[in-house]
């Protein structure tokens, strides 16, 4: 399969965004503006042990849907577009109705080194990235079969079995994970065993192909200290912009 030239990637403009191809500006962030909560952290399946699940050995890329909670009485919900190469993931999730509605998605995604426990959070409305850490690591896996026969997901047979993932700080964290051996043993569906923090991960549309330069932060972007340093910048942008310029966006509206 050949891989598309990169201005012709579209995914949620995740390549382009990753790449450096956008052509937006860091002092153009007004048009990108975003009414709603931006969170400027990896959400907790990039960076938490079902992660260590996602790295396979051969480079590819998928839609990703993940149920996560409840939280407060209710599921929490995300989807978007995972890649995965060399124990490294990058991810950016799908825009919302919220974000039509309130204007454009500031575009946030993530490239995290599972291995490592860090990685890096990107924001294509400043061209900008920061780094960022947890310090939990998780490098060992091991697998058991949990029932004999197949079920079937999303077209493809998947044989079910436990898998155990192995953090620096001790201890297991138990999933339930139905594999595809037509796509290289890949997880299709890994569901945690935990009552307290249940997850549970989709993965459609897979392709066996991931570009090396998507998972580092392009040089055309700038340096901030921490995701904070740079979603405060960024929301001093917007809030500097909608007064230039109030009839676009409402007399007098304020970021939220």
């Amino acid at each position: 399969m050949k891989v598309k030239s990169k201005s012709a990637l579209t995914l949620l403009g995740t390549a382009l965004l990753i790449t450096g191809c956008s052509h937006t500006q860091p002092d153009a962030a007004g048009p990108l503006l975003y009414s709603g909560p931006s969170s400027a952290l990896p959400p907790l399946f990039l960076n938490g042990p079902a992660a260590l699940l996602l790295t396979n050995a051969v480079p590819f890329e998928c839609k990703v849907h993940v149920d996560a909670g409840p939280t407060n009485g209710s599921l929490e919900a995300v989807q978007g577009t995972l890649f995965s190469r060399e124990g490294k993931l990058v991810f950016a999730a799908d825009p919302g109705s919220a974000h039509e509605k309130k204007g454009k998605d500031p575009g946030i995604s993530f490239i995290w080194d599972v291995t490592k426990g860090n990685g890096y959070v990107l924001c294509e409305a400043l061209q900008a990235w920061a780094p960022v850490s947890t310090g939990s690591r998780y490098t060992n896996v091991f697998f058991e079969p949990e029932t004999a026969g197949t079920q079937l997901l999303d077209g493809y047979p998947c044989h079910q079995e436990q898998a155990s993932v192995f953090g620096s700080e001790g201890g297991a964290s138990v999933f339930h994970v139905f594999r595809a051996s037509d796509l290289k043993n890949l997880p299709l569906k890994i569901v945690t065993q935990s009552n307290s923090s249940p997850l549970t991960l989709t993965l459609s549309k897979i392709r066996f192909e991931a570009p090396s330069d998507l998972f580092a932060p392009p040089d055309a972007f700038t340096r901030f200290s921490s995701p904070e340093a740079m979603m405060t910048e960024l929301m001093a942008r917007q809030f500097n912009y909608r007064r230039r310029r109030p009839g676009d966006y409402g007399q007098g509206s304020m970021v939220q």
